[in-house]
């Protein structure tokens, strides 16, 4: 699918709809038309450890640093609880 000016709708500025200038309307359609800038965040994005590892990692590191006397803010407290009350749950077989 291809973008033409025509397509760009008015932008909503404080509440008032807005007509963009031919200009602004023909450089939208071209951004939309235009492939990504930046190629390699999809590459990256395919490369890294899946989310849940590098939680899992990063929570384990918080909670060494928690063992070893360092104090967290609450909220990260309260998350570290939860992940160790979940584990404790369901432990490994």
């Amino acid at each position: 699918m291809s973008y033409s000016k025509e397509d760009v709708a008015p932008e909503l500025v404080n509440g008032v709809l807005v007509d963009l200038s031919e200009e602004q309307k023909e450089s939208v359609a071209n951004s939309w038309n235009s492939p990504p800038q930046q190629p390699y965040t999809q590459e990256r994005a395919n490369a890294y450890p899946p989310i849940g590892d590098q939680l899992d990692a990063i929570l384990k590191h918080v909670n060494y640093r928690r063992t070893q006397g360092d104090e967290l803010v609450q909220d990260l407290d309260d998350i570290i609880a939860a992940w160790l009350a979940v584990k404790s749950q369901y432990p490994k077989p």
